[in-house]
């Protein structure tokens, strides 16, 4: 990942992941999402949007006329605006970059000599 792009620049932020609403998107509480204001949104993006006076993050969906901010978890609720006005949009996810190791020590150092000679695969046997 090419991060260059993104320094400096006027109309990108990062946001946090709060909870587990955007977990069957593959975004995951504690995730870094990097949102771009300039761009549009549309149908299929994950957005970044005001709801009660905080930040969510939901997949604008088309249901009729109207959009509706679709949470990718059953657990959570859709947001569906009252009436014709459009959901308060802060910006489109880009980007997500999410930690495999939260919390942890990183593994030791692997060594050269222990990549040249692996171990030997196990035999599994079937037994009737």
């Amino acid at each position: 990942m090419n991060p260059q792009p993104w320094v400096g620049s006027p109309t990108l932020f990062v946001v946090q992941m709060a909870g587990h609403a955007m977990r069957d998107a593959g975004i995951a509480n504690g995730d870094l999402l990097i949102v771009d204001r300039s761009k549009e949104p549309a149908p299929g993006d994950v957005v970044v949007a005001v709801l009660d006076g905080e930040l969510a993050v939901k997949r604008l969906v088309a249901a009729g006329a109207h959009l509706v901010l679709h949470a990718e978890n059953p657990a959570y609720p859709d947001y569906v605006p009252d009436g014709c006005a459009p959901p308060p949009i802060w910006g489109v996810v880009v980007s997500v970059l999410h930690t495999l190791r939260d919390g942890e020590s990183p593994s030791p150092p692997v060594s050269p000599q222990s990549l040249s000679s692996p171990s030997p695969s196990p035999r599994w046997e079937a037994t009737a």
